[in-house]
Formats: structure tokens, C-alpha cells, sequence
């Protein structure tokens, strides 16, 4: 089983670089680079099982190992432990394709 394009959106959403877009080192620059994450923290998905690829998604993005709450969201939104493997390789693919 293959993810649907509304789920490697959300793959792709939830791996998007988000520090790289100002690179510009201006005293403004500097102070959103505090305040910008108070503003953009996402709000969750209206779909749970949507959600919880999200979650997943954007913690393997940031090379941090899903915490057991993470895994027993996702597997709780219906998806299995063979998804979970799958996301990997997708957050994988998409951050390679950035790189």
C-alpha cells in the first residue's frame, strides 16, 4: 500500500525546512528568529489519522526519535507498524530531495 497524494502532502508539509527561508542576519531577522516559532506552531489536522502522520513526519524531520506517544497516536489513527517504516523512507526521500 502506497500513500495517497493527500498524505505525501502532508509528508511533505511536515518535512518542509522551515529556518532556511531568512537567511538575511538584520537586527529584525534576529528578533524573528525568537518570535517566529511562537507564531507558526501548526494546529493540528482536522483528520486524527492525518494528524498523527504529521506528528511522525515532522519529529523523524527533525532527527529526533518518535517519542512511545507519537507511535501510540499513529497506531491509534489506524496505522500499522509497517506505515511507521514507510514514513521513514518518505521523510527520508523528501529531505534528500532538499539537500
Amino acid at each position: 500500500m502506497s500513500f495517497s497524494t493527500l498524505e505525501w502532502t502532508v509528508i511533505r508539509l511536515a518535512a518542509a525546512p522551515r529556518e532556511a527561508r531568512s537567511a538575511r542576519i538584520g537586527a529584525f531577522h534576529r528578533m524573528l528568529r525568537h518570535i517566529a516559532p511562537l507564531l507558526r506552531a501548526p494546529a493540528p489536522l482536522a483528520d486524527p489519522r492525518l494528524e498523527a502522520l504529521r506528528v511522525l513526519a515532522a519529529a523523524l524531520h527533525r532527527r529526533r526519535p518518535a517519542t512511545a506517544e507519537d507511535m501510540a497516536e499513529f497506531l491509534a489513527a489506524g496505522w500499522g507498524e509497517g506505515d511507521a517504516a514507510r514514513v521513514v523512507r518518505a521523510v527520508d526521500q523528501v529531505s534528500a530531495r532538499e539537500r
